[in-house]
């Protein structure tokens, strides 16, 4: 899933707004990390170059 599928298209990124965005960028592209409150039933959406490759529960 892309991240603008992400954001725009799931109940949960409608429901729960980020705290934080934290961005890594190397010579392979650029990674995201968006951080939600301890009370979210996610922590942390990981994304690699726009499309989310992890999630932590």
């Amino acid at each position: 899933m892309s991240e603008d599928q992400f954001l725009n298209c799931t109940m949960f990124a409608r429901d729960w707004d980020h705290l934080q965005i934290n961005e890594t960028e190397t010579q392979y592209g650029v990674r995201k990390q968006y951080v939600y409150a301890q009370h979210a039933p996610i922590k942390f959406v990981y994304l690699d170059q726009g499309k989310i490759t992890a999630i932590s529960r």
